[in-house]
């Protein structure tokens, strides 16, 4: 292969890519496809085929070699049969014109290559073009397999010619001419595209345009600053010129009483708080007059980055209004123009693609005969794809005979129908649909077909799901509540369920875990007392919260032995459950009840009252251990949240009952106040352990929050019958001698004794511990600190003794 012959090879391959942009750019011009169209471009190719041959690579005197192999098969494989066959035939005559010893063979290969572009077309084309990627690819292997065949075609050369022919040509044939024929066809078909897209954009414009003037109501297209065109119906509804209604503001000829109702909703529309208004409103006329509207706006922008612009639809119903206000004497004439204005309200909407709603309408056979976009992205078609189809040719079996069967009810009543569906869309998204079918009539007053309306109800349907579930559930538990089990009671007390077992559940001490470890704690308490329920009872039973603490099982065809097996599982498992090391409560205790109604005689009631008394039993067992557990559980939580340590609790202990013994306590007061020394600061267990472990200064909303803790410490102590002699110790153990502590503000002896003793002894402590805003200070230090603050934060008497007590013990 020399190196002249393929730079003339390229030279010429180039020259084809310019004729072939140059043919797009001026004969391929926008304009229908017809037979005329086609043989124009035929010419024009055949003509550009000569040209290239008025430029060719000459092999030998009488062999010549161009590009319009690639011209010829690109021409069959994107213009089609009518431009191909004439461009071959003028290209064909042409070189049988020019003669010489490969004057067949360059006619074999013009005839070849077109009919493999024809025929590579048939078979490949319209899946070529649906191909988002790799189309080049495709493209490549076409002009591969072309010049393949072209190659093959040199045998028809005489003899001693086919070797050096092919020799010369055979690379370069391969290399240049499927990359020039990729090349020629993506801007081939560019520019089709491009062009077809102008064709379909401009017929777009001429059936919106069409469908906008010849409206029977009045629209107008509008920005923020008023209307920005309107059609020959909204002109003669105001009896204004467009130029007239364009150049005023709309308020101007609102009427004064409608003006403030449609600002306040146009605001909302402009906020983006509403897509779409609908009012009845009065205009005025140049003439003093005024003329009454249906009004709908609606915005058809979404993007709140982009210039909003409105669509408005009038109708003029000023004669309807008028019937209004002689409704009694005409009633029926005030009905048939409201049902007029509503026929024709539907077929106004059915005509615009920016309401969001379903629209179409059928023929009498189910067929369709339109719709909105809204309705084609449903069915997963274009518009033009629907029209003509069915049901059964949209949707599947099932969906299709429903949608006809309401469609044939709808017309035997003669009237409109109103029906929620449960549909899939093709995405496989599930949605109920509320559609509003009515009867499409003809000027002569005969049946033409029908109009439906369909809305996405989805959202509120789940709504009212959940209001029917809150109705019949608790919402802590997601059991059934009283409600619910109190109707289940009333049909499961039938014959056919007998036996019928019942089991009470009540949990112990809940109110005891609210005031010692907070609602919170109580909530999850009840969660998992619920869980557990779950797991313990089969799935038909009916498990409900009836109470605060209380729950109700019904157990339809369970004797009492069955039923009893479920009661003792139940009480294992809350075992089971209180001895786990990973629980997220710290016990889980119930004291259960059961029993049976075999006879259809016996009365419900009995039972159930058998079931509560026998629970009642056993929550009396119960109660002396559980406050016991619920005191060691309260103990664990504090020493654990709160900055106070076992340590902290016994010194204070320890320290106290030396004080009391000085000041000559009796020993029922010492026990007293060695409980109430360790139990002190029990109410912060309800502080945040943030606050009492903070390192600087308390805010003022945070020291708040501390000051709570000794009437919370109280309220716990009084739920328990052992602690309740010392609550009152606890309530006052921040008071001040002077009056100025909290939280009751008590001064002097009007503070208890041991809560005076408490208030020195904890102070002390607590100076002379390292704490997390502070170090700990000397034993000298907090002896004078006490000594200053005698008299007015501590009581004179116990805190003189205590300092004696201090200093002996330093001395020995």
């Amino acid at each position: 292969m020399s190196m002249e012959l393929m730079q003339n090879l390229i030279l010429n391959a180039a020259l084809l890519l310019a004729m072939s942009i140059l043919l797009n750019l001026l004969s391929l011009h926008p304009k229908e496809k017809k037979k005329s169209y086609d043989v124009e471009v035929g010419i024009i190719i055949g003509i550009v085929g000569i040209f290239l041959m008025l430029n060719t690579v000459n092999l030998t005197p009488e062999v010549i070699f161009d590009t319009r192999s690639i011209l010829v098969s690109t021409t069959g494989l994107l213009m089609g049969a009518i431009p191909t066959l004439i461009a071959v035939l003028i290209i064909s005559l042409y070189r049988m014109m020019i003669g010489g010893a490969g004057a067949f063979t360059g006619v074999l290969v013009t005839a070849v290559t077109a009919g493999i572009g024809l025929v590579w077309r048939q078979l490949r084309l319209q899946r070529i073009l649906q191909k988002n990627q790799l189309t080049w690819l495709e493209f490549y292997l076409f002009g591969w397999v072309t010049h393949l065949a072209m190659l093959a075609c040199m045998v028809t050369l005489p003899r001693q010619m086919i070797f050096s022919v092919l020799q010369a040509i055979s690379l370069p044939i391969l290399l240049v001419y499927p990359i020039v024929t990729v090349l020629i066809c993506l801007s081939t078909i560019r520019g089709l595209n491009t062009k077809q897209t102008e064709i379909d954009l401009k017929e777009s414009d001429l059936r919106f345009r069409t469908m906008f003037e010849q409206a029977p109501i009045g629209i107008a297209f509008a920005n923020v600053n008023g209307l920005l065109f309107v059609n020959r119906v909204f002109e003669m509804i105001l009896g204004r010129t467009e130029a007239e209604i364009t150049a005023l503001r709309w308020q101007s000829y609102t009427h004064p009483d409608d003006l403030q109702s449609d600002l306040d909703q146009f605001h909302q529309l402009i906020a983006g708080q509403i897509h779409d208004y609908t009012m009845n409103k009065r205009f005025l006329k140049p003439d003093g007059s005024n003329v009454w509207v249906h009004m709908t706006v609606v915005s058809l922008i979404a993007d709140p980055l982009q210039e909003k612009n409105y669509l408005c639809m009038i109708q003029d119903i000023t004669e309807m209004m008028k019937a209004e206000v002689s409704l009694k004497e005409s009633r029926e004439n005030y009905k048939s123009l409201y049902l007029e204005y509503e026929k024709k309200q539907t077929v106004l909407l059915s005509l615009f693609d920016s309401i969001p709603d379903l629209i179409f309408y059928k023929d009498i056979e189910g067929r369709y005969l339109g719709c909105n976009q809204a309705f084609a992205k449903f069915t997963g078609k274009e518009e033009s794809n629907i029209i003509g189809l069915t049901d059964y040719d949209l949707f599947d079996q099932k969906t299709a005979e429903l949608f006809r069967t309401m469609d044939q009810a709808m017309m035997m009543q003669k009237g409109q129908r109103k029906n929620e569906e449960f549909v899939t869309y093709p995405d496989g998204r599930q949605v109920y649909l509320d559609t509003l079918k009515t009867l499409l009539f003809a000027p002569d007053g005969s049946l033409m077909g029908m109009i439906g309306v369909s809305r996405d109800i989805t959202e509120r349907k789940q709504k009212e799901e959940e209001i029917l579930f809150l109705n019949y559930h608790d919402v802590l538990t997601g059991l059934y509540n009283r409600t619910f089990f109190d109707q289940e009671l009333k049909r499961l007390d039938t014959a056919a369920q007998l036996p019928l077992s019942v089991i009470i559940a009540d949990i112990d001490g809940l109110k005891l875990i609210n005031d010692a470890f907070g609602h919170m704690e109580g909530d999850q308490l009840l969660i998992e007392i619920a869980n557990i329920l779950r797991t313990c009872c089969r799935p038909q039973d009916i498990i409900a919260r009836t109470g605060g603490d209380e729950f109700s099982i019904l157990l339809p065809k369970l004797d009492y032995d069955q039923a009893k097996m479920i009661y003792d599982q139940i009480k294992r498992t809350c075992e089971e459950y209180a001895a786990r090391t990973d629980k997220t409560i710290y016990y889980t205790s119930i004291s259960l009840g059961y029993a049976t109604k075999t006879s259809e005689n016996e009365a419900f009631e009995k039972v159930y009252n058998t079931a509560e008394e026998f629970m009642s039993r056993r929550k009396l067992l119960a109660h002396k251990s559980l406050h016991s557990a619920i005191i060691s559980s309260i103990k664990t939580t504090m020493f654990e949240k709160s900055n106070e340590t076992e340590e902290h609790a016994e010194r204070l202990a320890d320290l106290s009952k030396q004080l009391g013994r000085v000041l000559g306590l009796n020993e029922e007061d010492l026990v007293s106040l060695e409980l109430a020394s360790t139990l002190h600061d029990i109410g912060k267990i309800s502080i945040d352990r943030n606050i009492l472990t903070k390192p600087g200064r308390l805010t003022t909303e945070e020291m708040d929050e501390i000051k709570k803790h000794p009437a919370v410490g109280y309220r716990i102590a009084q739920t328990v019958p052992e602690l309740s002699q010392i609550a009152e110790y606890i309530l006052c153990h921040h008071e001040r001698w002077d009056g100025f502590g909290y939280p009751q503000g008590l001064r002097g002896e009007e503070i208890p004794l041991l809560s005076r003793i408490l208030a020195v002894v904890d102070s002390y402590d607590a100076m002379t511990q390292d704490r997390a805003y502070r170090k700990a200070m000397p034993k000298e230090a907090a002896i004078q600190e006490i000594a200053a603050n005698a008299g007015t934060q501590f009581d004179p008497k116990v805190a003189g003794l205590f300092i004696e007590i201090l200093l002996h013990d330093a001395v020995e």
